[in-house]
């Protein structure tokens, strides 16, 4: 076979991570330990952002209403509306501002809520001024399996 040993892996991965210090952090480690390559990454990376996670790319409008249903706290909040801080900063923020508990554990159930309420409506779920880092990934994805395809069709 004309098929490069290198071309063959038991498994591909890319990674979309957030675009804050973990995030970075954790690629460049990768990078370095031979894990990861930029073309095996992507970042939830926003405009005008320094920070931004995965939650920042979607819009608030598909999830207030669950939010103030399920936690009674209301996102019609400037604090939350700001591009200044992460999703999780901002969030934090409007939960403590409205006398709420905010840790990991609350902070964990609000992002599994708002993946279910994302699940439920993948039409309408991402910000349409934030989507472009999840267009980004949607490229690399198909990019890949494209190269994947070519050496299938080589190995049949």
């Amino acid at each position: 076979s004309d098929v490069c040993s290198s071309d063959l892996s038991l498994c591909n991965c890319h990674c979309f991570v957030d675009n804050d210090d973990c995030g970075r952090n954790s690629f460049e480690r990768a990078k370095q330990q031979g894990l990861l390559t930029v073309g095996d990454v992507n970042f939830a990376s926003c405009p005008s952002m320094k920070e931004s996670e995965l939650e920042d790319l979607y819009d608030p409008g598909i999830y207030k209403e669950m939010v103030l249903n399920a936690f009674t706290v209301s996102l019609e909040n400037a604090k939350f509306k700001s591009n200044k801080a992460k999703w999780s900063d901002r969030i934090a923020e409007v939960f403590r501002s409205a006398g709420k508990p905010w840790d990991d554990r609350l902070k964990a159930e609000v992002k599994l809520r708002i993946a279910e309420v994302v699940a439920a409506n993948p039409s309408s779920a991402l910000h349409q001024n934030k989507r472009a880092a999840f267009d980004g990934l949607i490229t690399a994805l198909n990019a890949k399996l494209s190269e994947i395809q070519k050496i299938d069709s080589r190995l049949t």
